[in-house]
């Protein structure tokens, strides 16, 4: 196994997906909420993942990550959210899809529209949020895991939204999975 320093917890190996049950367990997940990224629906990399999800978890899957991460999809995932009571965000994707579940991320944990974050200084938004687990593809593991969100607004302006609270708890990169996309 491999230790990687990026200012973020990572577990980085082949089959580090298989850390996924006691990563969940450590942070007290029971109900993940789980967005998925285009094309990863139906490949045989979600099929890893859906087979090392533990049984007792009641996982809820948002299958509608935009390619451009826009407010309505928030909107619709955080509805989603709250419905099934989720109590932590696993994110599996792209740069894009990471944008968007921090997005969402913010949207659980903040309230409030997402413009009012888009000027705000970093530090307003606050810690107090559920577990942030994201499973990005190996080409996305800095700049998507660390960079600020982009987001487009409802009246179609892209704002960045940037804080050290957006940074997932833990990150997950299973060089395996490059194999099964």
């Amino acid at each position: 196994m491999c230790r990687l320093e990026f200012g973020f917890d990572i577990i980085a190996a082949p089959g580090a997906l298989k850390s996924l049950p006691g990563v969940l367990r450590g942070f007290a997940v029971r109900k993940p909420f789980v967005i998925a990224g285009p094309g990863i629906m139906g490949s045989a990399a979600f099929d890893a993942f859906k087979a090392v999800m533990p049984h007792d978890m009641i996982a809820t899957v948002f299958v509608d990550a935009p390619t451009e991460p826009d407010e309505e999809a928030v909107i619709s995932a955080l509805a989603l959210y709250r419905a099934t009571r989720a109590d932590g965000l696993i994110v599996y994707g792209a740069r894009a899809t990471l944008d968007f579940g921090k997005a969402v991320l913010l949207s659980v944990s903040q309230g409030g529209p997402l413009h009012k974050y888009a000027a705000a200084d970093p530090e307003e938004i606050h810690s107090d949020q559920p577990p942030f687990i994201a499973i990005p593809m190996p080409h996305d593991i800095q700049e998507g895991v660390r960079e600020p969100a982009s987001i487009v607004l409802r009246g179609g302006r892209t704002v960045v939204l940037d804080s050290p609270h957006l940074t997932p708890k833990k990150v997950i990169l299973d060089l395996t999975l490059l194999e099964n996309l």
